[in-house]
């Protein structure tokens, strides 16, 4: 979701992809545009991540399987800030 000045008003990445991972994409976007807040999604457990994701700031971490309406209101509360 693009804010003003093609800023990243929240970005919604799973945290496990093929290629890149959430956290090494989240990073090399942040390296040339602000990125208000970060959801991560992920199936499996993350705890694994916790000292790469410490130092993001507005972080949600979804777990799956979730609920829709509990995505919808993280994802409401990151664009209403």
């Amino acid at each position: 979701m693009i804010g003003e000045n093609n800023e990243y008003k929240c970005l919604i990445v799973d945290i496990f992809m093929p290629e890149i991972d959430g956290i090494d994409l989240y990073h090399n976007l942040f390296k040339n545009q602000k990125i208000e807040s970060v959801i991560f999604m992920s199936g499996c457990d993350v705890s694994v991540f916790a000292d790469r994701i410490k130092n993001i700031n507005y972080l949600e971490i979804i777990s799956k399987p979730f609920d829709l309406g509990e995505v919808l209101r993280i994802i409401n509360k990151h664009l209403t800030k």
